[in-house]
């Protein structure tokens, strides 16, 4: 593989959310035509004793989501401006979701992203998500 984006579908699954202890729930990815996806969670100011994590729960309908197949380990105190990433490979449901599990004290979300990989067919598709990609192979100087 020389390059990534024509293999990776790209999803913008949850925008930017002020600083609080509220559980966020993504949205839903349909995982039909790829074996895994990854989760990457972008945090900001986070408040000193602020207990966050992602959690990963699967559906087959895309309305009932139970039994987290995957809860990550608590961010640390001083993990101010920096991600979660969380990764499964074959669930075993059609629908995985991620939720950011905050509690305790505020943390600010910049947002998250979900990467589906390992596709049945390339190129993929890029989501309504993604405005522009571009890739450059050997560019020269401008």
């Amino acid at each position: 593989m020389k390059n990534l984006t024509p293999n990776v579908k790209t999803i913008r699954v949850s925008n930017a959310v002020a600083a609080g202890t509220t559980d966020i729930d993504c949205t839903a990815v349909d995982m039909q035509g790829f074996d895994s996806v990854r989760f990457i969670a972008l945090f900001g100011t986070a408040t000193t004793t602020h207990v966050t994590k992602l959690v990963i729960k699967q559906s087959a309908d895309n309305a009932t989501f139970s039994n987290a197949i995957q809860t990550g380990t608590a961010m640390a105190d001083g993990d101010s401006n920096k991600m979660i990433i969380a990764e499964v490979t074959a669930p075993g449901e059609r629908y995985v979701r991620c939720t950011v599990d905050r509690g305790t004290a505020n943390i600010v979300i910049d947002g998250v992203i979900a990467e589906l990989f390992n596709a049945a067919r390339v190129p993929v598709v890029q989501d309504a998500s993604v405005s522009q990609s571009a890739i450059s192979n050997n560019p020269t100087p401008a």
